[in-house]
């Protein structure tokens, strides 16, 4: 198993993880994602991200970003500037992976902010070369939607959350965390069946093992399998529950499960 790509999909989940609480415990929403951006910024190699979130009429209601430095912010704001703002309103773009050639190759990306059908901002960002930023979408995508459940969260209720019925905010969410879910599923998966795989032929040759060690590996499988349930409850999830553990701190219900304790459920 790859302890790079193992760490990277830890790193992953974090990020989400922190936009999803934040969101459900109304902490300071700028703060938060400025701090996933940094984090971001630091997984993929971005040298500029930024995220925007526009208001009813229009006007910018939230404006975030995260650069290494002064000039790949120019870089990042021309790019928004000159092709993608223009696009969104030509020709309705929504995502978009680039890369670009010249003296300073770079690879750039946008993805939406969306509520429903309504587009309520953007995450865009650049890579100082070459190298398929376009392999992370799913990560961007789900990043771009954690985001939105937290903006709904944080701004619903001192908008009018009344202008949206309950059915919608419900659906809004379980868009969110299904998004996040095939992300999880995407990032987890592929390192969890590389180590279950391995763990299964080590298992095999059980003459050539000591009692002791059959019976680490038969843990280290079980708890494997168990990882790999939980992806695939996400993946089935048809309404977004919270419940409330450790505290104040909540997490997604998904169903029956002895770990659950009998947790208190919540909208």
């Amino acid at each position: 198993m790859d302890k790079n790509n193992e760490s990277n999909s830890l790193v992953r989940f974090e990020i989400l993880r922190r936009l999803a609480i934040s969101g459900a415990q109304g902490s300071n929403l700028s703060e938060t994602v400025k701090s996933a951006l940094a984090d971001t910024a630091s997984l993929l190699g971005l040298s500029a991200v930024r995220i925007v979130l526009w208001g009813e009429t229009g006007a910018v209601a939230l404006n975030v970003c995260h650069a290494a430095d002064d000039q790949s912010l120019v870089v990042l704001d021309e790019l928004e500037e000159d092709l993608f703002e223009g696009l969104r309103k030509k020709r309705k773009l929504r995502s978009a992976f680039l890369s670009f050639g010249g003296e300073k190759p770079l690879s750039a990306f946008t993805v939406p902010l969306v509520r429903g059908d309504e587009l309520m901002g953007a995450a865009f960002g650049v890579k100082p070369d070459q190298t398929g930023i376009i392999r992370e979408d799913y990560f961007l995508e789900a990043l771009a939607a954690s985001v939105t459940l937290a903006v709904i969260a944080d701004y619903a209720p001192a908008s009018g959350a009344s202008e949206m019925s309950q059915d919608q905010i419900d659906k809004v969410r379980l868009e969110a965390v299904m998004e996040t879910a095939v992300t999880v599923n995407h990032e987890i998966n592929n390192p969890l069946t590389a180590a279950l795989g391995n763990i299964q032929l080590l298992l095999m040759k059980s003459d050539e093992l000591t009692p002791a060690v059959r019976r680490k590996l038969e843990i280290v499988e079980k708890s494997a399998m168990q990882i790999r349930d939980v992806t695939q409850k996400l993946l089935r999830l048809t309404e977004a529950r919270s419940v409330s553990y450790a505290g104040d701190e909540k997490m997604t219900d998904l169903g029956d499960s002895e770990e659950n304790d009998n947790p208190k459920k919540s909208d």
